[in-house]
């Protein structure tokens, strides 16, 4: 369920992964304007719907029409998974967990490090809720709106050690101050995705961080600005591609009990994106 709902590749990696294992299941698109979000949860359980992803603008708004919320769900105050169980509908978040399987499954661990978080929306505090996991040494969140970072920050930091979570606006002059001081850069924010490709969150005339690895949430294209000039200068690079995998994974196992081939669903979407760049 989410607003517009057009670029979602979730029904072709969830369908494919249905028809791998022969399960009589199929995943809709269910395109829900916002005045539409309460007709749409209800339609869910008339319809006897086993469960829904819940995206953009949906995923803070629909917490008041469901019956229980997990413990990630809860403190993110945010849910991108629905379950039905017995008639009762219960919230959960897998952003976090796609987030950090991917960054782990690319051989990164977080532990000891210094984090830069672009963006302190909804994909930021998946990834600072997945990161509170590990050990990190300090996470810093930039944000052009320096209202929207210090809620973010005082709604997340509990899950830190003291002075551990911090935030800072956009600048140029804050991502030149950090110099060669940060391990992990990533983007949370929209900057750099299609059809706005020329650009990136990170200023043309600042060097990069000598060490980092850059991580992209954005996974279309899957070679970003961000990450092209990254790549270039021989850095890390991580596209956000794994984290929609993963995160995908993740709510199909809380429908089916069953864990998915995810190399089946990251398979079917770098087909889909190939198909639409080479459409271009």
């Amino acid at each position: 369920m989410s607003w517009p709902i057009g670029h979602s590749l979730s029904p072709l990696m969830h369908n494919a992964v249905f028809e791998r294992l022969g399960l009589d299941w199929v995943y809709l698109p269910l395109p829900t304007e916002p005045e539409n979000l309460k007709a749409g949860i209800d339609g869910l359980k008339a319809l006897n719907f086993v469960g829904s992803n819940v995206s953009i603008p949906h995923k803070t708004r629909v917490i008041q029409y469901l019956d229980e919320l997990d413990p990630a769900a809860k403190q993110m105050h945010a849910v991108n998974t629905i379950n039905i169980v017995d008639g009762r509908m219960i919230g959960s978040n897998t952003d976090p967990v796609g987030f950090v399987r991917q960054l782990t499954s690319e051989g990164v661990n977080p532990d000891g490090m210094k984090i830069l978080i672009i963006g302190a929306g909804g994909a930021a505090r998946a990834a600072i809720f997945g990161l509170s996991q590990f050990c990190v040494q300090q996470i810093i969140v930039m944000d052009v709106l320096e209202s929207q970072a210090a809620s973010l920050v005082t709604d997340l930091e509990g899950l830190f050690k003291t002075g551990h979570l911090q935030y800072k606006t956009i600048e140029e002059k804050e991502f030149s101050a950090l110099g060669n001081d940060v391990d992990l850069v990533v983007n949370a924010t929209p900057v750099g995705m299609t059809p706005n490709e020329d650009v990136s969150p990170w200023p043309d005339r600042v060097d990069l961080p000598r060490n980092a690895v850059f991580y992209d949430i954005v996974y279309n294209p899957q070679q970003t600005k961000f990450l092209s000039r990254a790549n270039e200068q021989g850095h890390k690079t991580i596209s956000g591609l794994g984290m929609l995998v993963h995160q995908g994974a993740a709510s199909f196992e809380i429908w089916t009990h069953i864990q998915p081939p995810v190399e089946v669903m990251m398979h079917i979407c770098e087909e889909a994106l190939s198909t639409n760049a080479s459409k271009k």
